[in-house]
């Protein structure tokens, strides 16, 4: 008589899962935890939140041009809410000209 093997049918060497990352989390982190996962095993979710969701970091060049950007804003600003004030621009094409340059000097136009 053969004997047959129950359960599931063995992982390829390179597919088997042997590494074990171990994480610590509060009662309300796994409640958290658990309600985001439905029913999936928390490992699937994990892995599938690891390797499948796209994380956007900022470079720090990226970031310190986002900074002086974020104050060339308030520059801006400023000065919109101070021409609307005034009723006035004086010089509205010139106006216009600055601000296309700038805008084309932060996306990388080369002028021509």
């Amino acid at each position: 008589m053969e004997h047959r093997r129950r359960g599931r049918k063995r992982l390829p060497a390179d597919l088997k899962r042997s590494h074990r990352i171990g994480c610590r989390l509060t009662d309300l982190e796994l409640n958290q935890l658990d309600d985001l996962r439905g029913h999936a095993a928390r490992g699937e979710y994990l892995r599938t939140l690891a390797f499948t969701a796209q994380v956007q970091h900022i470079p720090p060049v990226n970031f310190k041009a986002w900074s002086q950007l974020n104050k060339l804003s308030g520059l801006l600003n400023q000065l919109a809410r101070r021409a609307n004030i005034a009723g006035v621009i004086e010089d509205v094409e010139r106006t216009q000209n600055v601000l296309a340059d700038t805008r084309n000097a932060l996306i990388g136009v080369k002028a021509q």
